[in-house]
């Protein structure tokens, strides 16, 4: 019944794309801001099932950061074998507005 599922949910995905004509589906990884390390928080959840149930390739890039400065993202999900494109739009992204700040403890790059 779960294999069944999974295929049932990537041929929704794959004729959504195809329906509306888009190259990928953009979504939040996350429904809320992560709890802080070493807590739970009710109702936290992600939407990576969408990619792990139908098997269908997915990257999650950085978008910014939130008012507290916990960096936020995006989620790309595609077409199968697609794995080259969307690598191209995270990419082109990231090249375009350069969120990416290192940690404060970590040491500078030589």
């Amino acid at each position: 019944a779960c294999s069944e599922r999974n295929e049932q949910m990537a041929r929704f995905l794959e004729w959504a794309l195809e329906y509306y004509q888009v190259d990928a589906l953009m979504y939040p990884p996350m429904n809320q801001p992560p709890p802080p390390l070493g807590t739970s928080s009710p109702g936290f959840a992600t939407y990576s099932f969408l990619s792990a149930m139908s098997g269908m390739p997915a990257i999650v890039f950085q978008t910014g950061f939130t008012s507290d400065g916990l960096p936020l993202g995006m989620t790309l999900l595609s077409h199968s074998w697609s794995e080259a494109r969307l690598i191209r739009y995270a990419y082109a992204y990231q090249s375009r507005f350069n969120y990416r700040r290192p940690p404060p403890s970590a040491p500078p790059l030589q």
